[in-house]
């Protein structure tokens, strides 16, 4: 069992997070020591928190956090879930020696065995893999999902890390819970809008306009896209749609905003090339 007296402290936590920043919060590479440092702090801070306080359930939002339930071992399990918005990032740090083994299993605070039936996949140390393999062994396989009716099956399909699993489930948007039909209409008294902000609205969009470098026409109806320029996130439907949008209405704007992380977000930004002929650029 690791002693509580072996996470890090306060100060040496406060140290690694802040040398990120709100533009770069994680760090840029994710399979060299620096980011191995981090990702080790991170989850044995969730770790303390966990031995700290009574929680009774702990999500685990795709890799980052996956591994913290296992400093807990083997005197105490907690009840997780596993949510997985993109499983294409897992958290890998290579293992293809025993120089290297010895040197995550350190970095990272766990024993040889625990790495090894958990973490350890092939000869890579995969946080994400620390998630299934927990819920595998110590929740018979329940207790993963995907963000979508179709991700999760899609997930479990394609990541052999997951193959452990008799499936992943699905939590579907919108809220599976909302079955009533809907009328059309809806109750006025229970909507409350803020008048200082809908006033402020008009400035908003024109200050959104003229940092984009588009044409700043109050009327003017802008569809904004923040988000990974990726398959998950459609970017390419947007790239596929919008020039047709944009050629039959002068008064709609685009602005996208995000960083390209595979195929898809290159066939987008060059589909925005064309798309930026039609109205001012488009930034990426």
């Amino acid at each position: 069992t690791l002693s509580i007296h072996s996470f890090p402290t306060r100060r040496s936590s406060d140290l690694v997070f802040r040398k990120q920043t709100k533009t770069d919060p994680y760090p840029a590479r994710m399979d060299d020591l620096e980011s191995a440092v981090y990702y080790s702090t991170w989850n044995q801070c969730i770790a303390l928190a966990i031995a700290r306080f009574p929680i009774d359930l702990y999500h685990i939002n795709d890799y980052h956090g996956a591994a913290a339930p296992l400093y807990m071992l083997p005197d105490r399990t907690i009840p997780v879930c596993l949510s997985l918005h993109n499983a294409e990032f897992q958290g890998l740090w290579p293992l293809r020696n025993a120089k290297e083994f010895n040197e995550v299993c350190s970095v990272f605070n766990l024993p040889a065995e625990i790495v090894e039936r958990y973490v350890q996949f092939g000869d890579v140390f995969n946080l994400l893999h620390a998630g299934a393999s927990y819920i595998r062994l110590h929740q018979k396989g329940f207790g993963a999902v995907g963000v979508s009716a179709k991700y999760g099956a899609r997930s479990h399909a394609r990541y052999p890390i997951f193959w452990g699993l008799k499936k992943i489930g699905q939590l579907p948007n919108p809220d599976p819970t909302d079955l009533g039909e809907w009328s059309g209409k809806q109750d006025d008294s229970k909507v409350v809008i803020d008048e200082a902000f809908e006033s402020a609205r008009p400035g908003l969009k024109g200050q959104a306009q003229e940092w984009a470098g588009l044409n700043q026409d109050p009327d003017a109806e802008l569809f904004v896209f923040v988000g990974r320029w990726s398959m998950q996130k459609g970017v390419d439907l947007i790239a596929d749609v919008f020039p047709a949008v944009l050629e039959s209405n002068p008064k709609v704007q685009l602005l996208t905003v995000g960083p390209v992380i595979d195929l898809y977000g290159k066939f987008a930004a060059r589909s925005e090339e064309h798309t930026s002929e039609l109205q001012s650029p488009v930034l990426s």
